[in-house]
């Protein structure tokens, strides 16, 4: 096959081990520490070492192949964020089985689309879960056997019991897998554009997914993420800083201010967050930076140039960083610490022997620097596939559609503008929505911004801003569409208008849910049954405006 010269891909060599094991390979890196500290809660300071970590996780494999966990089932696990999941994650791997997990704030309805999509044959809950969610799941006929994660006789088989043997790691070995075909992990994707999928990942998927060359240094040694494990960006950055055999801190109940209590409290050195904590910084009169922190990596969405300019100035000593990728592969790329070469703005070059394309939304032709595009990408982290689905996922050469639309430049460094589902079409001009929000951010008034599309009769969309307003800040929504309207071009305005709310509505890593602000303007046409050309905003109640721009 010829390589195509506007392709750019990585070269640098990923090791794969022969045994292609994941649950192999995570035992033999972990099992190198010993009592060194793990994972430590911040809420409560208790912690658990390397030795406890592999040791309950090697007990509890033994104990699940004894009751009968083989390869080809599918383990789940329902929980609130615990020490436990990591290690019980390594046990079911090391199985062969296949292990899913479901969040302790799922929701009924996800929860049931999840589970009958990728119907486990084991469970294993812990007492919360149950009490929220046991008269839900407990009629699922395909799952043959419930275990206890607290020792609850009454809802499982307590897994104290399949622990009773106390296995000496030394002398353990995973059961033998296919790396390529048998899967390892299965995940789900965020459901911010449509239906949650289950993305099916196969042990060297997941290696791959658990290794970032270049990214970790010596002086790294503690390390800070939300640890919401049933994603599987923050799941795999933090199994990343296992085998490196870091101590990190988590939160079960993450928010801005727990984030800034454990990098003080804890002398952290490097921590990975979720844009809106980096937004919220960046708003924020100058914090008291901890010394010891040196890097602050985003993750999970672009990091907005607004935010990145501000945080620069305000902590100039601070490495910020970023990375892309999706729960159908990642990471495709990354920023690397002291990399002088590094681009303001952009996720990185590619890794892991990935193959990166821009493709024109019209022509369907192969673009070159510099050029916007949908991002395309091939390469070995790309899952296996799929559950239930026979959606046609690749194109002839095996590139996969991320959605996504952004540019690289001439070195080969990649950029992110938008989701191609979010982009707004104004009487046929296409719309830039981050240009908006980067817009907004800058005004005084505004915390957080989020800019969607209102559907319009004949112009096709009206850019429409949801906004919160900054502590002690009362803008109006009319001063702030004129301040927006009168430094960009016609098709850019706010004709959809501006509203106000007192949060975003944002998934449990904090990805703002623009279907959920489509589907508010949705509901405003439905409520006012009349043909609107402009929606305004006062007080928090939507009302009709007149706008001489419209149209």
């Amino acid at each position: 096959m010829l390589n195509n010269p506007l392709y750019i891909k990585s070269d640098r060599e990923t090791l794969i081990p022969a045994h292609c094991n994941f649950g192999k390979y995570m035992l033999d890196c972990l099992h190198k520490y010993s009592d060194e500290i793990a994972l430590v809660n911040s809420e409560t300071n208790k912690s658990i070492t390397y030795k406890e970590f592999t040791q309950y996780a090697v007990d509890l494999s033994y104990g699940l192949h004894k009751l009968g966990v083989r390869r080809g089932d599918v383990v789940a696990l329902g929980s609130e964020i615990r020490y436990e999941f990591l290690p019980t994650m390594l046990a079911v791997v090391m199985t062969g089985a296949t292990f899913t997990s479901l969040a302790y704030d799922e929701g009924q309805v996800p929860l049931l689309q999840k589970l009958n999509q990728i119907k486990p044959n084991y469970f294993i809950h812990t007492d919360l879960f149950w009490q929220r969610y046991g008269k839900v799941i407990k009629p699922l006929d395909f799952i043959e056997t419930w275990i206890s994660l607290d020792d609850s006789a009454d809802t499982g088989i307590p897994v104290s019991t399949l622990m009773e043997t106390s296995v000496d790691v030394n002398l353990f070995e995973p059961i033998e897998v296919d790396g390529k075909t048998d899967v390892a992990v299965a995940q789900y994707t965020s459901g911010t554009t449509g239906t949650s999928k289950v993305v099916l990942s196969n042990h060297i998927n997941c290696i791959l997914m658990s290794e970032k060359p270049g990214l970790m240094k010596d002086t790294f040694k503690i390390m800070s993420c939300n640890a919401i494990w049933t994603s599987s960006y923050e799941c795999f950055f933090t199994i990343t800083f296992l085998l490196f055999g870091r101590m990190i801190v988590y939160h079960p109940e993450p928010t801005y201010e727990t984030n800034l209590n454990d990098l003080l409290k804890y002398q952290v050195n490097f921590a990975v967050y979720e844009p809106s904590f980096l937004t919220l910084l960046s708003k924020q009169e100058y914090v008291e930076a901890n010394k010891c922190l040196l890097v602050l990596f985003s993750a999970g969405s672009a990091l907005r140039q607004e935010v990145i300019n501000k945080l620069k100035d305000r902590y100039p000593k601070l490495q910020l960083l970023q990375g892309y990728g999706m729960t159908e592969g990642h990471p495709l790329t990354f920023e690397k610490p002291d990399f002088v070469e590094n681009r303001l703005g952009s996720v990185g070059k590619p890794c892991h022997y990935t193959t990166i394309k821009i493709i024109d939304r019209s022509s369907r032709r192969v673009l070159g620097p510099n050029q916007q595009g949908e991002i395309w990408f091939r390469g070995p982290v790309l899952m296996k596939g799929y559950s239930h689905t026979d959606d046609k996922m690749l194109d002839s050469e095996g590139f996969f559609n991320t959605g996504d639309l952004g540019y690289y430049d001439d070195d080969h460094f990649l950029f992110i503008v938008n989701r191609a589902k979010d982009s707004i079409v104004y009487d046929s001009c296409e719309v830039g929505v981050v240009e908006l929000e980067n817009l907004l951010l800058r005004h005084g008034g505004v915390r957080e911004a989020c800019v969607v599309g209102a559907p319009d009769a004949v112009y096709g969309d009206l850019p429409a801003a949801f906004v919160v307003a900054a502590p002690g800040a009362a803008p109006a929504p009319d001063q702030l569409r004129a301040y927006v309207d009168n430094l960009v071009a016609p098709h850019m305005q706010l004709r959809g208008g501006v509203r106000f709310l007192d949060a975003l509505p944002k998934n449990k890593r904090g990805k703002i849910l623009r279907e959920s602000l489509k589907n508010l303007l949705i509901d405003e046409l439905m409520t006012d049954g009349i043909e609107q050309r402009g929606i305004g905003c006062t007080d928090g109640v939507a009302t009709k405006t007149r706008n001489s721009q419209s149209g």
